[in-house]
């Protein structure tokens, strides 16, 4: 697993600054292009149609208590759609990022192979 950013934080006089992150399974519009292609979502649709229905039968496949999403940023310029595992928004929500058994549900859930990274999210996430 890499390692926790520490909890958010945006006041210097607090502590140190701390951005905001998600830990998640990060999907590009090409692997969600893959992913509905392994699982055979709409063949006959468009591709974007079948990105949409493949993100919505992700949700589907998902425990109700792991229905986020958030865009976050793979690298400096290159944004995905993130299922949310944990983020660093409280240090109780900080903790789900260390329970391995609850991230394995997911990722097989998912047929996710890698395991989660923390990201940037697109917005402040919480």
């Amino acid at each position: 697993m890499p390692a926790s950013p520490g909890v958010w934080n945006c006041n210097p006089q607090v502590g140190p600054i701390v951005k905001s992150r998600v830990l998640g399974l990060a999907f590009s519009t090409e692997d969600q292009e893959q992913w509905a292609e392994d699982h055979q979502i709409a063949p006959q649709y468009s591709t974007s149609q079948r990105r949409m229905l493949a993100r919505k039968a992700m949700y589907q496949r998902l425990p109700p208590k792991f229905r986020h999403m958030s865009l976050v940023y793979r690298d400096p310029v290159t944004m995905a759609s993130c299922i949310v595992v944990a983020s660093n928004r409280t240090s109780e929500d900080l903790k789900k990022a260390e329970d391995l058994e609850t991230i394995n549900v997911v990722r097989r859930a998912l047929d996710f192979p890698s395991p989660p990274q923390w990201y940037r999210p697109e917005r402040p996430f919480g």
